[in-house]
């Protein structure tokens, strides 16, 4: 009996030791969006981000050396390193609307080409961080969801844990190939806010 004690509190403290060291996923704060697109440029005198997205003019938004965070690059990211990756690809999380955006985070996909897939939810596989969809073709494409990957509705980002994509839904996926999978950087299940 005292061993079956001293087991179970060993696996429960495993158990909370594991869960811990688990990847953080983004929570999001209201009211922001996110748009990818390469990095024309950074101005590290007026503090501004010019993206050039897919479809549509050059967009400006403020960043600030302090508190806009960066994903996926170098050990110790700042915007002055980054500023030397121009045509580099940018997912970037921002808030704010017309041409008064302030750029929040900042996910670095670096030269690896974007695609995008366009169709409708066939199944959301949450504990998986999978997406299926069907195209316009017909085509069943299984994808999965990186871990800080924003999911962009009308009313603004939300987390994986609180997206509900619907059946036959309609969405955009923006997602880059490796590793022996299609790994989704950008969900967008509403037309995008900044063009």
């Amino acid at each position: 009996m005292w061993n079956r004690f001293i087991a179970g509190a060993a696996l429960a403290t495993l158990a909370t030791a594991v869960a811990a060291q688990q990847p953080k996923p983004m929570q999001v704060p209201a009211a922001q969006h996110a748009l990818y697109g390469t990095l024309k440029e950074i101005d590290l005198k007026s503090n501004t981000l010019v993206v050039t997205p897919l479809v549509g003019a050059a967009v400006t938004f403020k960043v600030d050396p302090r508190a806009t965070r960066i994903h996926d690059f170098e050990t110790s990211p700042t915007l002055a390193r980054l500023a030397k990756k121009t045509g580099a690809g940018l997912v970037v999380h921002f808030a704010g609307h017309g041409t008064d955006l302030t750029a929040v985070e900042l996910d670095y996909i670096g030269n690896q080409p974007m695609k995008v897939a366009t169709g409708n939810i066939i199944r959301i596989e949450k504990l998986t961080r999978v997406i299926v969809i069907k195209t316009a073709t017909g085509t069943e494409e299984k994808l999965q969801l990186a871990l800080n990957a924003p999911i962009e509705l009308a009313t603004g980002l939300i987390a994986w844990d609180a997206f509900t994509g619907k059946l036959n839904e309609q969405v955009s996926l923006y997602y880059t190939e490796g590793r022996g999978h299609k790994e989704v950087r950008l969900i967008e299940a509403a037309a995008p806010v900044a063009s």
